[in-house]
């Protein structure tokens, strides 16, 4: 397995920090309407979530190759 999608795997339970608020927002937005400011509001907390989640998965990659290059 690459080692990307081996970091990716390690980290699957913090990607659903990510897809959950996501996923709410895009149902409420669907169903009751979000004024705009909110949309924009809300993509930009779903821009900082995933600059944090890709600091992470890179910190994650990072262990990985170290890991790998030790063997």
């Amino acid at each position: 397995m690459p080692l990307f999608l081996r970091a990716l795997w390690n980290q699957r339970i913090a990607a659903l920090f990510i897809v959950g608020p996501g996923v709410s927002v895009i149902l409420v937005a669907l169903i009751f309407g979000l004024a705009h400011d909110l949309q924009l509001m809300a993509v930009g907390v779903f821009v900082l979530t995933v600059g944090l989640f890709s600091i992470l998965l890179s910190g994650e990659y990072r262990i990985l190759r170290h890991h790998q290059t030790r063997r």
